[in-house]
């Protein structure tokens, strides 16, 4: 298990996040995307895909919905990047609290420790971070987008290259998601994971995450601002 049940001891020097679900609510202007771009392509029930598909990067698409074509495939991926960077990116909200936990962050860990690690494309991740002004907190060259793999989690390959570039693999850091690969991706780089979610995670997650309560496991940004504004 990845978190050190000592780890308050030890002192973390840097500090990850995840774009969508964690930082920014995008489910609604992805599902609406979708809703406009998948039919042409796609016969089936969009409502029975969209929490599957929204943590993925696109192209781990096909491996959960059954397109018509690949050829079906590639156009339904030029419509829908078309449809958002024109129209739905302006549907994302910003998570209450993220401004401010960017702004504490960037005092606390230094302006180069503090990065976005994210499946969004890197054009779109830059687009609504400028729209949602957290480029006037975290600069442009600290956001970073998942390089697609045949893996099923693609950012842990990412994270682990993402933590050689910014020369801290030999140094404590938090990695903050909202969905289990994020987690996984974590573990996978020996960074302590903190898991933000409104809903509580089931007995199972749990059990496996090792998942505490104003530990690791935050139901907002606001309640883990509070804890690292106290943390040593």
């Amino acid at each position: 298990m990845c978190l050190d049940k000592n780890h308050l001891k030890n002192k973390i020097s840097f500090i990850g996040f995840d774009l969508d679900g964690t930082l920014v609510d995008s489910q609604k202007a992805v599902y609406e995307c979708l809703k406009e771009s998948l039919p042409k392509y796609y016969d089936g029930n969009i409502n029975q895909v969209i929490d599957i598909v929204f943590p993925l990067t696109m192209d781990q698409f096909p491996k959960y919905i059954n397109f018509k074509s690949h050829d079906s495939f590639n156009s339904f991926k030029r419509d829908f990047i078309n449809l958002f960077d024109k129209k739905y990116y302006k549907d994302i909200k910003k998570n209450r609290g993220c401004l401010e936990l960017l702004k504490f962050c960037k005092r606390k860990y230094g302006e180069n420790n503090v990065f976005i690690l994210t499946n969004r494309r890197e054009k779109s991740a830059l687009q609504v971070c400028n729209y949602l002004n957290i480029t006037n907190i975290i600069n442009t060259e600290k956001i970073f987008s998942t390089k697609f793999n045949n893996s099923s989690n693609p950012k842990s390959a990412s994270l682990n290259s993402l933590i050689k570039l910014l020369k801290i693999e030999k140094i404590s850091g938090y990695y903050v998601g909202d969905s289990l690969a994020d987690l996984d991706s974590a573990i996978e780089n020996s960074i302590n994971y903190i898991f933000i979610s409104g809903n509580s995670p089931s007995s199972d997650i749990i059990l496996k995450y090792d998942i505490r309560e104003k530990i690791n496991y935050f139901t907002d940004l606001i309640d883990f601002t509070s804890f690292l504004k106290e943390e040593k």
